[in-house]
């Protein structure tokens, strides 16, 4: 399916059932909430499948980064409450009371907030996220990791995938840009 705002369109065919699935993270729960409260009991959650037999089916390849102004009046207060939003279980738990939104804080996963039973999925994605989270694999994320899978994501991913481009040339191109945008990192 074509869906050239990646977001809104997305959004729009799963209100209008053109969509039956959707391979996101568990974040995308509190989306399906907040967007579609009328699809209540329609949806739930399950690992995506291996690509082969008992092969591995996830991976943790994103997050969120908090930032502090440098200008701010009270810096150590504002990492001290980004330090207990992020890193507490009460912290977890106002996060996914309000908004579904999962923690990478570990020890959270225990808190009633993530084992019990979400009405709107009829089970809790909560508690089947922290349980594969005990599964992934580590992976060694490099240097400007994020700088150059964001270039293959948006430069390859959609010209593939939705434009139907040729994927070696694709890849070359985008490798090449890729490339280029590491040693300017480099030389900063």
């Amino acid at each position: 399916m074509n869906l050239p705002n990646e977001w809104t369109d997305r959004i729009t065919a799963l209100a209008n059932d053109s969509l039956c699935t959707v391979p996101y993270g568990v974040w995308f729960a509190g989306t399906l909430k907040e967007n579609l409260a009328d699809q209540a009991g329609k949806w739930s959650c399950i690992p995506l499948p291996a690509v082969e037999e008992g092969g591995n089916n996830q991976v943790n390849s994103g997050g969120s980064t908090v930032m502090v102004s440098s200008s701010t009046k009270y810096p150590e207060l504002c990492k001290g409450f980004i330090e207990w939003f992020f890193l507490s279980t009460e912290g977890s738990r106002i996060n996914m009371e309000v908004s579904t939104l999962f923690d990478a804080y570990m020890p959270a996963y225990t808190d009633e907030s993530y084992t019990k039973t979400d009405e709107y999925f009829g089970m809790s994605p909560a508690a089947l996220a922290a349980q594969l989270c005990e599964e992934i694999p580590d992976l060694p994320f490099p240097a400007y990791f994020t700088d150059i899978g964001q270039i293959f994501q948006s430069d390859a991913v959609g010209p593939v995938f939705v434009d139907g481009k040729d994927m070696d040339s694709v890849l070359t191109e985008a490798t090449d840009k890729a490339q280029k945008q590491l040693e300017f990192l480099r030389n900063e």
